[in-house]
């Protein structure tokens, strides 16, 4: 068949043919009943005749012509040509095997922690009878980019240094194949690693953990529990969040999670945060592993500012507003008033803060007594709050507001005061001021909060 016209030779060899003597010779075939290009009759020699494949017309291929009939014919220009047929089967070309060809897995064990890169793994064979040049690929389970295989060699060798490969198993599967055949295999090589890197692990991880509101800056939350068998140098931890308050609020600090700031229960974007850490030993890097942070609510004590700290009242039954105001994070507490110190004079309303008197005043009565002080502050005395070891006046020891003597006071209208205390200007009528003290206003969780407030009976 014309190789112009789509035919391919692969037939080495040639035909050698003995002739008569020495004569004016030729020597023409045919291929079927077209001249063929593929093949050529020469004299190298005197006596002989050869027929050789002409390699340059094309290769043969044996999917489109296994066989070709070849119809010789000699003559010596005198004696009637003498006509021979030829067939020429073309053999098909045979892919390559591996050698051994049996078995096909092969488990091997290598050293994980002392591998460089560059080590060869394995030394994949094949044979293939035709001589074609053979080409291999490679594969892993699970994938990985630590093993290649030489494309025209079939060596297995190391691309890395296998103390970051970090696992203790891995599958090569390799394939082979020539110009002119499908591939062949898979070759499975399966290696274990041993000894081998394992990646570091934290053992109280993923989970959620809580932290009291006012703790403070430089809290310890957790301290994390971080295993590795095979430590090069440290191990190392990153700190992720799932939003910017979560980085805000806490930092990594060798192993211990801390607050970086005072946890506040009332900040809403800080009470529960997502928290994520990386954690490697230099060459493995371990899992993510994830932290809930939840600040718990602690109930603050209160406190509260009051419109005066002085009120002036009239004599009789006495109920007055306080003009309190409380300021508390916990909206949802409610209060309870009361006394500091308990007196036989006054009292607070447990519910609404007024103070009111425990019976009638009369200031008639009432001057009949000293000063009415209380020990609001817990200092030891009764108010006297400049400590001069005298009841509330700067008079040097005396009990009464002048610094002339001893006697009882005496007004314009001859009056006289008992308590200490004259104003000098209401016709006669004296001026009793009694300290008490708003304490303890409680909203059942926290230690109480006090003020103390002075009372003017008028």
């Amino acid at each position: 068949m014309d190789p112009r016209h789509g035919d391919l030779c692969q037939l080495y060899g040639r035909l050698l043919m003995k002739n008569a003597p020495v004569s004016h010779r030729t020597f023409g075939f045919e291929v079927g009943d077209r001249p063929s290009f593929c093949f050529a009759a020469v004299a190298p020699m005197v006596y002989d005749w050869c027929l050789f494949y002409l390699a340059s017309q094309g290769d043969f291929v044996y999917s489109v012509a296994p066989k070709y009939t070849l119809n010789l014919g000699c003559t010596d220009d005198v004696e009637v040509p003498t006509t021979a047929i030829m067939t020429v089967t073309v053999k098909p070309n045979t892919p390559p095997v591996f050698v051994p060809s049996s078995p096909l897995s092969v488990l091997q064990t290598i050293n994980g922690l002392s591998t460089p890169k560059g080590t060869t793994i394995y030394d994949i064979v094949t044979d293939d009878i035709d001589e074609d040049p053979v080409y291999y690929t490679l594969s892993t389970n699970p994938s990985s980019d630590y093993f290649e295989i030489i494309y025209t060699g079939g060596t297995i060798k190391t691309t890395n240094d296998l103390r970051f490969f970090c696992d203790d198993k891995i599958t090569a599967s390799v394939t082979a194949q020539d110009p002119f055949n499908p591939t062949i295999g898979p070759f499975t090589l399966e290696l274990t690693l041993n000894p081998y890197n394992a990646p570091p692990v934290v053992s109280n991880l993923d989970t959620t953990v809580t932290v009291n509101e006012n703790v403070g800056a430089g809290h310890t939350v957790l301290d994390l529990a971080a295993v590795d068998t095979t430590v090069y140098t440290a191990i190392y931890f990153n700190l992720r969040s799932s939003s910017v308050s979560g980085i805000e609020m806490y930092e990594l600090v060798g192993t211990k999670l801390q607050t970086r700031i005072d946890p506040d229960y009332e900040r809403t974007d800080t009470r529960r945060v997502r928290l994520f850490f990386d954690v490697d030993d230099g060459y493995c890097q371990g899992e993510t592993y994830y932290l809930f942070v939840e600040i718990n609510d602690v109930n603050e004590a209160p406190t509260f500012s009051a419109d005066n700290s002085f009120l002036e009242v009239y004599e009789g039954d006495i109920d007055t507003p306080y003009g309190l105001y409380i300021i508390d994070d916990d909206s949802s507490d409610t209060y309870t008033y009361a006394l500091s110190r308990v007196n036989s004079f006054f009292g607070v309303n447990a519910a609404t803060g007024n103070i009111y008197s425990l019976s009638e005043i009369d200031i008639d009565t009432m001057n009949n007594h000293d000063d009415y002080d209380y020990d609001d502050d817990h200092d030891g005395d009764d108010d006297d709050d400049d400590n001069d070891g005298d009841d509330d006046d700067n008079d040097g020891g005396d009990d009464d507001d002048d610094d002339d003597d001893d006697d009882d006071d005496d007004d314009d209208d001859g009056d006289d005061h008992h308590h200490g205390n004259d104003d000098g200007g209401d016709s006669g009528e004296g001026d009793d001021y009694n300290d008490i003290s708003d304490d303890n206003i409680n909203n059942g969780y926290s230690s109480g909060v006090h003020d103390d407030t002075s009372v003017k009976i008028v």
